[in-house]
């Protein structure tokens, strides 16, 4: 995990309706890809605007924009614009003073993850995003809802 990540309760545009933006986020566990590996679901074809597939969709960021739409909180994604890339996603809330370090999770943050250790222009760089819904059993976890997990399915993870 990297530290970058912006408060649901509090993103710089009002007040967000958490429960709403977690229950929505609940309601998508368990959606798939088809075929399996594809990247073809409907969080792309919405964000897109068609149908897309093949390794340049990937869909861990449009899975939280898709929420925050359904939600009616598109404000609180981005600022209401439109990102599929978590480097961007998380470059625009470091400018808005919206992240935070690990240690300060909250449910309703978006976690910006790093597994590999890879650095690009000198910072970890981001790989992957999740809507932290639950604190964990143990101190410092967290269960998460992701897209695009373990290539093909979306889970919850600590």
């Amino acid at each position: 995990m990297i530290p970058g990540l912006f408060s649901g309760t509090n993103t710089g545009c009002g007040t967000v309706s958490l429960s709403k933006v977690i229950e929505v986020a609940r309601g998508e566990l368990g959606e798939t890809e088809l075929p399996k590996g594809s990247n073809r679901v409907k969080y792309n074809t919405a964000y897109y605007g068609r149908e897309v597939s093949g390794n340049e969709f990937p869909w861990c960021v449009t899975l939280q924009w898709w929420i925050f739409q359904e939600a009616g909180e598109r404000m609180a994604f981005f600022g209401g614009g439109k990102t599929a890339s978590c480097r961007t996603l998380l470059r625009w809330y470091r400018e808005q003073g919206l992240t935070a370090d690990k240690q300060d999770i909250q449910i309703g943050d978006i976690l910006i993850q790093n597994f590999s250790g890879k650095k690009r222009d000198g910072e970890l760089d981001t790989e992957h995003c999740g809507l932290v819904v639950e604190k964990g059993p143990l101190a410092g976890t967290w269960y998460t809802i992701e897209g695009n997990t373990a290539g093909y399915h979306m889970k919850c993870n600590t």
